[in-house]
């Protein structure tokens, strides 16, 4: 007695397309298990940069001196200590650059801005 032979499956030389999908993607959840929460926009961290004022000091406030300088309001020593020479140059370019949200004299955000792009280097 003979066994008819087996038959394969016909091949098909195009490749079939992947299944399709529907609603929201699975996104592995912390704990490795899948969840269909789409996943959250990546967040930077942000960069804080210190407030500088009378009795400061450090190489924050030599760049402050330096930047001063270069923007002709301080001609005092570059020393890193920000005393009252260092404030009332703040206080100057604050005013001749109509910077009002910064306290006069004091080295925060808007200061900062408009001195590094008028002295960037």
């Amino acid at each position: 007695m003979t066994t008819p032979a087996a038959t394969a499956a016909p091949v098909s030389a195009t490749p079939s397309a992947p299944p399709a999908t529907t609603g929201d993607p699975v996104v592995p959840s912390p704990e490795g298990s899948p969840s269909t929460t789409p996943s959250s926009p990546a967040t930077h961290p942000t960069i804080t940069v210190p407030v500088l004022r009378l009795g400061d000091t450090g190489a924050r406030v030599k760049d402050l001196q330096q930047r001063l300088r270069k923007a002709y309001v301080y001609m005092g020593d570059v020393d890193g200590v920000f005393d009252s020479q260092v404030r009332d140059a703040v206080a100057m370019f604050q005013f001749w650059n109509a910077i009002g949200s910064d306290p006069a004299g004091v080295y925060g955000s808007a200061t900062r801005t408009a001195l590094e792009r008028q002295t960037s280097w």
